[in-house]
């Protein structure tokens, strides 16, 4: 009679031990890979998707305005932008906490926020508590450039006296005093800002190493 010995040997169960925590380790780190990247992208995705929201809200609001009332400059930079629109058309500016015609939008610079922030009386209302982040984090920069239609100033400033296609405020500022359009002090006043009259913005937000940049260029059609 033939013995037939059935089963595994204990060093063929220790290799199939191995092999299989090897596969299930490899099968674990790919699911985990994935499942990583997935998030990662759904981050990204919902970031960018504030970002348009947000950058088109702004436009739509600048593209109604009556006019720019005041800006917060911080190290030359502007981070706040107050500006008015008859919403409901009834032809003059309301204050109403409900439906407010005098908006502030406001970059946080430290919070990295987009903040909104309606009309509370007097002043650039950026540090108000009742502001309302309309893009919640990842701003890493606001760039606000401010345009002006009065094409016979391009290129009035002494550093740069050639023409570009642009007039800013700078060079509204440096244009000659008879021309009513700056008083040549070197800073952004009244005087300036009511011959205002396009806004260029980028916004660039950053998650991670990713970075997205969003620009627009806005007429104010309702410019009083």
């Amino acid at each position: 009679m033939k013995n037939d010995d059935s089963g595994f040997t204990l060093i063929e169960l220790l290799v199939a031990s191995v092999m299989f925590f090897i596969v299930l380790a490899a099968i674990a780190t790919v699911v985990a890979t994935t499942s990583s990247s997935a998030e990662t992208t759904r981050q990204t995705n919902d970031l960018n998707e504030q970002a348009r929201l947000a950058l088109n809200r702004v436009t739509r609001e600048l593209r109604q305005a009556q006019e720019i009332e005041e800006v917060k400059v911080t190290g030359g930079v502007i981070t706040g932008l107050t500006f008015t629109v008859d919403f409901n058309g009834n032809g003059s500016i309301d204050t109403s906490p409900a439906d407010p015609e005098r908006l502030t939008y406001c970059w946080d610079t430290a919070g990295r926020r987009l903040l909104l922030t309606p009309d509370v009386g007097g002043g650039m209302p950026c540090d108000n508590s009742a502001a309302l982040p309309i893009l919640s984090s990842d701003v890493q920069n606001l760039d606000i450039q401010l345009r002006s239609n009065l094409w016979q100033h391009d290129g009035s400033c002494p550093a740069s006296p050639t023409p570009d296609g642009y007039v800013t405020w700078q060079e509204l500022d440096c244009a000659p005093l008879s021309a009513g359009v700056g008083n040549r002090d070197g800073a952004l006043d009244t005087i300036e800002l009511r011959n205002i009259n396009g806004v260029a913005i980028s916004l660039t937000v950053l998650t991670g190493a990713r970075r997205q940049v969003y620009e627009t260029q806005v007429n104010m059609r309702n410019k009083a």
